[in-house]
């Protein structure tokens, strides 16, 4: 995964990040904030996958893109990061602003 360091916990700012995603869900928003994902969010669950993988085999995270050409929901980004490992049982963790 090209961590560079260990899992020192999730950003409190994840959390925000999504709920003023939730508020302007557009490109414009999501390309100045682009850098705060990689690095509150995306970063932390990257380093999460790489401390897990020896005990819960390959982890994908997946993207933060939503595939709109189905949806009458046509906002572009998902309003949360997943992550699942790819052993014989797969195991899923997600984080989102909301319970």
């Amino acid at each position: 995964m090209g961590v560079v360091g260990g899992f020192e916990g999730l950003d409190r700012d994840a959390v925000s990040f999504y709920a003023e995603l939730r508020a302007d869900n557009t490109k414009t928003w999501w390309t100045t904030n682009k850098v705060r994902y990689d690095t509150a969010v995306r970063g932390p669950f990257e380093a999460l996958g790489a401390e897990l993988e020896p005990e819960f085999g390959a982890v994908k995270i997946f993207r933060p893109y939503r595939d709109v050409r189905f949806s009458a929901d046509k906002t572009p980004y998902k309003l949360h990061i997943g992550m699942v490992s790819q052993a014989t049982v797969a195991h899923y963790l997600q984080l989102s602003e909301r319970v």
